[in-house]
């Protein structure tokens, strides 16, 4: 059975390098802007629902838009996943596995459209039911070669089995 769980940009730690911010006032819509000069990260911390059984490929689906018109914007994740009782001293310590990336995705030809990038989370930490876990997620602004501001909407978790 497919598991799926959504983080909007309202849940983004507030402390990350990546600004979250209200892109249209009229409109209201919240995302998380990360500029295209340097590479820049957003924290994302969930519990994974007891329902999800992880036996699949899980990924992540980012939703997001550029300011741009061309090129293309690379984006990564990192997952740590802590289970109660495990040894990680959390005011102390990250326990990040290595980084998982999706290939460099091209932005639409109209700036402000939206488009998708899936990354597959080969390496997850250990992730499992009940888990706390945090993902930073990352621009890669150095190795993609949008320079325009790209702006994270959603993001969805599927466990595909």
């Amino acid at each position: 059975m497919a598991s799926k769980f959504f983080l909007p940009a309202a849940a983004c730690e507030p402390r990350s390098s990546a600004i979250v911010e209200e892109i249209d006032a009229t409109r209201r819509r919240l995302v998380v802007r990360f500029g295209g000069a340097a590479a820049s990260n957003a924290y994302y911390t969930v519990i994974i629902p007891q329902d999800v059984n992880l036996t699949g490929d899980p990924s992540l689906v980012l939703y997001w838009f550029s300011a741009g018109t061309a090129n293309a914007v690379e984006w990564e994740c990192e997952v740590e996943a802590i289970t109660p009782g495990d040894s990680t001293d959390l005011d102390a310590a990250d326990s990040f596995d290595a980084t998982n990336a999706a290939a460099a995705a091209t932005v639409p030809g109209t700036a402000g459209f939206l488009t998708t990038t899936t990354i597959a989370l080969t390496n997850r930490d250990s992730m499992a039911a009940g888990d706390h876990v945090r993902l930073r997620i990352t621009r890669d602004a150095v190795n993609d070669t949008n320079n325009d501001n790209a702006y994270l909407s959603m993001i969805e978790f599927r466990d595909v089995a």
